[in-house]
């Protein structure tokens, strides 16, 4: 009966692992309010970090019992009980308030990344499941050996997610996605803590960036959102491959998960996607260039002037010319360097239909260095013509005044 239970509860952490790490355990939520090692006990360190020895802080019973659960994991008939056992014990002390309880986490994730490339793929997502606990319980927590929880949670990551395997990819990703403000519970850091905890970070940006091209989807899908939440913007660009993908749910969660920070991901790279192959995607992009309030008939206009068709961003040109509801000139400037020299013809007379100082400017640019000669010649017929023109001249005082 027993035995049954605890391989019910492994499959219950198996399961929540493999669905990502969504909220921490209430059994981790507990708060201590003296957790200070003695005096005499040494130090371990990481990076120049130096922090309690978890081994030494605990009873020599105590750790014991772990190493022999801990041992265990390399059995695979044995793995299932001795995770339930592990997790027990950090149960019961949060139960009784222990003030250890950091050092008996600390001390069994230890053990678990010591053996992690050598358990089965099962226990491998269960021992990172708890690992993620860790290190969750530490910002909430007390806990004066959370380089230790970083360092070796770090360790384990890189050996899951070098796995190949697309289950513990993603559950290593989802973990980078909810770590970016991860800070250890009420302690004000020193230089040496927050350069760990900045060179930490950094780590889990560079191993969610190299599984942007993974083979897998989901893993892409995963990877993407793990960068994008990066609060820094400049790593949070990394994420804007995705938008290059070939799978629509990448594009379409690339979209989804940069909607909101138009920093990082500007309307203009959004906008050729409103010709995407895909509905959904589509159809993502226009409610987000709505939600940033551009209007339906800027929408319209974007939607041609990107189209892959070639008529109808020579239609485009004539719509912006005759549209008096958005800047004609800056709208007209990605015609002027479509791919298409009857495009940027048709955009050059856009231009000279709208006259303005500004709409010169950019005629003239094309009149001196557009690649095509016949644009060229195209754009100084009609600079000549404005010239001679008594109506382009009004314009241009308008404008000016």
């Amino acid at each position: 009966m027993g035995q049954f239970a605890g391989k019910k509860i492994l499959l219950l952490v198996v399961g929540l692992a493999t669905a990502g790490f969504a909220a921490v355990v209430g059994y981790l939520t507990l708060k201590h309010e003296d957790v200070v090692p003695p005096d005499t006990v040494s130090t371990a360190s990481t990076d120049e970090l130096s922090y309690p020895d978890p081994l030494d802080l605990l009873p020599d019973e105590t750790a014991r019992a772990i190493e022999e659960d801990l041992a265990r994991l390399l059995n695979v008939s044995e793995a299932a009980d001795a995770i339930v056992s592990l997790r027990q014990r950090i149960v019961e002390a949060n139960r009784k308030k222990d003030p250890l309880v950091h050092a008996v986490i600390a001390f069994t994730l230890q053990g678990m990344a010591k053996r992690f490339a050598s358990v089965d793929n099962q226990t491998k997502l269960a021992c990172f499941y708890m690992a993620t606990e860790g290190v969750a319980w530490a910002s909430d927590n007390p806990c004066p050996t959370w380089p230790c929880l970083l360092s070796v949670t770090e360790q384990m990551l890189r050996e899951h997610l070098a796995t190949g395997k697309t289950e513990n990819r993603v559950q290593g990703l989802n973990f980078i996605r909810v770590s970016w403000e991860w800070l250890p519970y009420g302690t004000e850091l020193n230089e040496a803590e927050r350069a760990f905890i900045g060179k930490w970070k950094a780590s889990l940006h560079d191993m969610a960036v190299q599984l942007l091209h993974a083979p897998d989807e989901e893993v892409r899908v995963a990877a993407v959102r793990a960068v994008a939440a990066a609060p820094v913007d400049e790593a949070a660009r990394d994420a804007l491959v995705g938008l290059d993908d070939s799978s629509p749910r990448v594009r379409r969660t690339t979209v989804l998960a940069l909607a909101d920070r138009p920093e990082v991901l500007p309307s203009e790279r959004l906008l050729p996607l409103l010709n995407d192959t895909n509905y959904d995607v589509r159809t993502t992009v226009r409610i987000a260039l709505q939600t940033r309030g551009l209007s339906q008939i800027e929408i319209s206009l974007a939607t041609m002037v990107f189209s892959p068709m070639t008529l109808a961003r020579q239609q485009a040109a004539r719509h912006i010319a005759l549209s008096t509801a958005v800047d004609r000139v800056a709208w007209l400037k990605p015609l002027c360097r479509d791919e298409e020299p009857s495009v940027r013809k048709e955009a050059a007379q856009a231009l000279a239909y709208v006259g303005t100082r500004q709409a010169i400017k950019e005629l003239e640019r094309m009149a001196a260095s557009d690649k095509d000669r016949g644009v060229r010649q195209l754009a100084a017929e009609l600079l000549a013509q404005l010239k001679a023109s008594p109506t382009a001249r009004l314009k241009q005082a308008s404008h000016q005044r």
